[in-house]
């Protein structure tokens, strides 16, 4: 990935594999554990630069989600897990979603919050962006997806059905 650690800290039985690593500190289970936010961690944890500046191409390729007043932290990291492994590398989330860098956030991603870029924009910037794109969208009171006829909406419309109008 492209983050830089800080620190290093791994669990005693790692040294053979880690001790050529710069700001490398290796502790016990126990010791981990004290330290650590999560109970059953063994292995260790490491301190990260945040990327202040991730990757904010506003240009679509392939599949992309957009996620919209996602508040629950473990929520959001959950979804970025499961991007990551179907190769989603990028997640667009409007500006009232739960802090990415929330420690429930990323320990919900369980290491994938550094392959997946998230990026805080608002849908119309992206459409914008992007008019050619096909846009779907889920909603409780929506009708299944079996049953739904795909078609083209103007970016105004799109915008005013988004806006209540």
């Amino acid at each position: 990935s492209n983050w830089t650690y800080e620190i290093l800290v791994l669990n005693e039985n790692l040294r053979s594999s880690f001790e050529n690593l710069s700001n490398v500190f290796f502790l016990s289970e126990d010791q981990i554990k004290k330290y650590s936010a999560l109970q059953s961690n063994s292995f260790g944890f490491a301190v990260v630069h945040i990327n202040e500046n991730p990757e904010s191409n506003l240009h679509l390729k392939g599949i992309n989600i957009y996620l919209d007043g996602i508040r629950d932290p473990g929520n959001l990291g959950t979804i970025v897990r499961i991007c990551d492994w179907y190769g989603i590398n990028t997640i667009y989330v409007s500006e009232d979603t739960t802090d990415f860098y929330n420690p429930k956030t990323i320990i919900s991603t369980m290491g994938s919050f550094t392959r997946v870029n998230v990026i805080s924009t608002a849908l119309h910037t992206i459409i914008e962006n992007n008019p050619e794109i096909q846009v779907l969208g889920t909603f409780l009171e929506g009708e299944s997806i079996y049953r739904l006829r795909f078609i083209q909406l103007s970016l105004d419309h799109l915008l005013q059905n988004l806006q209540g109008n």
